[in-house]
């Protein structure tokens, strides 16, 4: 299956609404405060960052085979 090239992490989060969002880092033991809205710019950056590096790599890649099948 070909990739989607243009994918970014930061179009991605546009597209998706923040409950689903999450729900979904919470399925990774990341908490996320009621009050970070996740396209909202610095907000999110700083949510990134502190998640651990090898976990923000493997969700990354995990995002990327989930916006892959969504678009094919």
């Amino acid at each position: 299956m070909a990739k989607h090239r243009s994918f970014t992490l930061e179009k991605f989060i546009k597209a998706t609404e923040d409950a689903l969002l999450k729900q979904y880092f919470e399925q990774w033991q990341i908490s996320v405060s009621d009050d970070l809205v996740f396209d909202g710019g610095d907000g999110f950056d700083t949510f990134w960052k502190g998640i651990d590096e090898a976990k923000r790599v493997e969700i990354d890649d995990q995002l990327h085979c989930i916006n892959d099948t969504i678009m094919y």
